[in-house]
């Protein structure tokens, strides 16, 4: 990925992505899509990780769909809790097919950690880890009073780009700039498409950035965008 992004691009499509029309949630009841992911080989795979962090709370899992144009992307928020406290939120999204991700994953699944982040002062770390490969923290986002003070995160480590290069998809047309994979080498995991909106809040001379929702929301805002950021580089 380019790190000569536009901040205005990545702004803009925040913006667009956290509109509610293009938001359609969809009841558990009504959503065999739920099911067909908690039993599918990739949550199977990672649910000893999850288990690290916190309890998987099925009671109140969110599947959204969010359409843009012709691209309807299937996604899925599990709140993850200890002693009755939210600590965390698993974001995946179906991929469709296999073949993108690392063990034949068909969802990428991101862990968004709020154990060492206080809800009440909107202050302290919250960490993010991606599930797909090898558990790895991509981002460290330092937070005082719901502003952030400090991100470490530039996508993937060297040695995990290595290790997994054989699965990058070279030569691929992509619709839209959004995915952030503007030299379509396809980098395809949460990893690359956090770090595109570090990237643009640095570009944009800021060392703060906030967004007017609570904790879990305001996170939520970047993972629409970069929900649609990996289902593109994945398809397109």
């Amino acid at each position: 990925m380019r790190k000569q992004l536009l901040s205005t691009l990545t702004i803009v499509a925040l913006a667009l992505f956290n509109a509610c029309d293009m938001t359609q949630e969809i009841a558990p009841s009504e959503s065999p899509e739920i099911n067909q992911f908690l039993s599918s080989s990739t949550f199977q795979r990672v649910k000893p990780s999850i288990a690290k962090y916190g309890d998987v709370d099925l009671s109140h899992i969110k599947h959204e769909v969010l359409n843009k144009d012709q691209v309807k992307i299937s996604t899925f928020r599990i709140p993850l809790t200890k002693n009755g406290q939210h600590v965390g939120t698993i974001i995946a999204v179906d991929l469709k097919s296999k073949g993108f991700l690392p063990f034949d994953d068909t969802y990428a699944v991101n862990l968004e950690n709020y154990s060492n982040f206080n809800q009440k002062s909107q202050t302290g770390i919250v960490e993010m880890i991606d599930l797909n490969y090898d558990n790895y923290v991509h981002s460290k986002i330092n937070i005082v009073n719901n502003k952030i003070t400090k991100w470490e995160g530039n996508g993937l480590s060297p040695e995990i780009r290595v290790k997994y290069a054989k699965l990058r998809k070279g030569n691929k047309s992509s619709p839209k700039t959004y995915t952030c994979d503007t030299n379509r080498n396809g980098d395809i995991s949460f990893s690359e498409c956090y770090s595109c909106v570090k990237q643009s809040i640095e570009l944009d001379g800021t060392t703060s950035f906030v967004c007017d929702i609570p904790i879990g929301g305001w996170i939520g805002c970047w993972s629409v965008s970069t929900t649609f950021c990996v289902f593109l580089s994945a398809n397109y």
